[in-house]
């Protein structure tokens, strides 16, 4: 009878402890992939304030209408260092007047990767 005891013991722990590290393991998970959320809304936010900025300062670059990314690996000199989960963010910048009350309109969006196997 004791064995019995003991060995539905042990199963009742394994299954227990099996639970507990799967429950670890997919906070894990969600973790890493809300720190990658976080890191592509701030990049957003980074190349909004950027782009506002090179719009004020009449930057010749940035001053014409179209696409501008900004990347890893620099695609252009003076660019700011992205975070880690962050491939590249592409500003849409548009024609004067495009945006609100006469401003110009700005879309922005963020390229990040999410490995749930890191």
């Amino acid at each position: 009878m004791a064995l019995y005891l003991v060995l539905a013991v042990l199963i009742v722990t394994a299954i227990i402890a099996g639970m507990s590290l799967n429950l670890v393991l997919s906070q894990s998970r969600l973790t890493h992939h809300s720190v990658s959320r976080m890191q592509a809304y701030y990049a957003a936010k980074l190349a909004m304030n950027y782009a506002i900025e090179m719009l004020s300062q009449n930057d010749t670059t940035w001053s014409t209408p179209g696409n501008y990314t900004i990347c890893r690996l620099g695609c252009t000199k003076d660019e700011p260092d992205l975070p880690g989960s962050i491939n590249n963010i592409t500003v849409s910048i548009g024609d004067p007047g495009s945006g609100l009350n006469g401003t110009r309109k700005l879309d922005i969006v963020v390229r990040y990767e999410y490995d749930p196997n890191k």
